[in-house]
């Protein structure tokens, strides 16, 4: 379904919007083109497209995905701190698979 508009939302006016409605639906607005190609690419099912009027170009969408398309991770995330000794071995393992891989190569070549 296309809906249309008369205005364009400026840069600072622009947002997604995710809700999940008593069906265990997720719905997606949005105003962003990054996420609305991202949307797209993911499969995320396109309920409606919002155009600004006489020129036809898309300045929203809404989409919709089951449930088990979005899952909620932390806000944030607790990475071990690594000391100089381990920093400096697991760089020495690196170093090891790089100069492996580089062998591999000039022998196939």
């Amino acid at each position: 379904m296309t809906l249309y508009t008369n205005s364009k939302p400026s840069v600072e006016e622009q947002e997604t919007h995710l809700y999940i409605d008593s069906r265990e639906t997720w719905f997606a607005d949005t105003t962003i083109r990054k996420d609305m190609t991202k949307f797209k690419k993911q499969g995320w099912e396109i309920v409606d497209v919002t155009c600004l009027t006489g020129t036809d170009s898309v300045v929203g969408m809404r989409f919709r995905a089951p449930r088990r398309a979005l899952t909620i991770g932390k806000a944030v995330r607790n990475r071990p701190a690594l000391t100089d000794e381990q920093r400096r071995a697991a760089a020495e393992r690196m170093a090891a698979c790089r100069r492996m891989k580089d062998t591999e190569v000039r022998k196939v070549v």
